[in-house]
């Protein structure tokens, strides 16, 4: 049932319009406009952040993927997203997932956090991020296993530090494990769940 109403809500979300809105964050407004894609078998929305003398070059600040679907009816890619503004600090949130016989996508979470400068610039000040890159038990990257079995030796020790290195620089983010990886999911899945709240309100 729950795999079945997250199916529902990115298919409403998926034919909706193009939509913008006006947020302060700090002392400044931003532009914050969702546009619908659907292109190379992926469908989704991406939220696009502007200043309003950048929307008039139509160059936004910050690009996030909001929703994307990959793959067929029962074999899916999916990435859900979020975002919180407190003060001055833009926080986006994202979640992988993936369904059926989909060995090589995905599955995790991660965190990155804007803070607005006095200068009203919107700098990366933080990020976190767990993933596993491929279904457990077929590993793409052989040291994934490596975050979930014990590490026997020196070579397996810098396989999972290679497969972290990797993830960082794809994800942009800052690798956890263990109990910061649990706090981590916990706090993307309250967003998420804060996000679809706001949309049956």
């Amino acid at each position: 049932m729950k795999l079945l109403f997250s199916f529902l809500l990115l298919s409403i979300s998926l034919f909706a319009l193009d939509v913008q809105k006006e947020v302060q964050i700090g002392s400044h407004t931003f532009i914050l406009k969702q546009e619908a894609y659907n292109e190379y078998g992926d469908k989704g929305i991406t939220l696009k952040v502007y200043d309003k003398a950048s929307k008039q070059k139509g160059v936004p600040l910050l690009s996030f993927v909001m929703e994307n679907k990959s793959g067929g009816c029962a074999d899916k890619s999916v990435e859900h997203g979020a975002y919180k503004i407190v003060g001055n600090i833009l926080t986006f949130y994202s979640h992988w997932e993936r369904y059926g016989r989909v060995y090589d996508a995905p599955i995790g979470d991660r965190v990155q956090v804007y803070t607005l400068d006095d200068k009203g610039t919107l700098e990366y000040t933080n990020s976190k991020v767990y993933i596993e890159t491929s279904k457990r038990g077929k590993e793409m990257d052989e040291g994934m296993q490596y975050l979930y079995t014990e590490i026997k030796t020196d070579v397996q020790r810098e396989a999972l530090a290679k497969y972290i290195i990797s993830v960082e620089r794809i994800f942009e983010a800052k690798f956890v494990k263990g109990a910061e990886a649990k706090v981590l999911a916990d706090e993307v899945s309250n967003a998420l769940n804060e996000k679809q709240k706001q949309r049956w309100q």
